[in-house]
């Protein structure tokens, strides 16, 4: 994944996260692994691998999902951790 892509998706979740009062955890923004492969650009395999190495934490409720908190943190590491242009595949 390019370093303009990576900052195009951070700038995404970014705006999604607007100031609001105190929720209730069960009111936290959460995405399926098919969301975040679309969000990477990338496939389903390669989130559960990320998730299996414990790069991408996940909670499993019926589903597998990862919080908007967490994939922002994810990606904002990767971000700053991008020595090659891209994610390793």
């Amino acid at each position: 994944m390019s370093d303009i892509t990576l900052q195009k998706c951070a700038e995404g979740l970014l705006h999604a996260m607007r100031p609001q009062e105190p929720v209730m955890a069960a009111e936290f923004k959460s995405y399926t692994v098919a969301e975040v492969a679309k969000i990477l650009h990338t496939n389903t395999d390669r989130v559960y691998a990320l998730i299996k190495s414990g790069e991408l934490p996940s909670i499993k409720i019926g589903v597998t999902r990862i919080r908007h908190d967490v994939l922002l943190t994810f990606l904002m590491q990767h971000e700053s951790n991008n020595t090659n242009g891209g994610m390793n595949q």
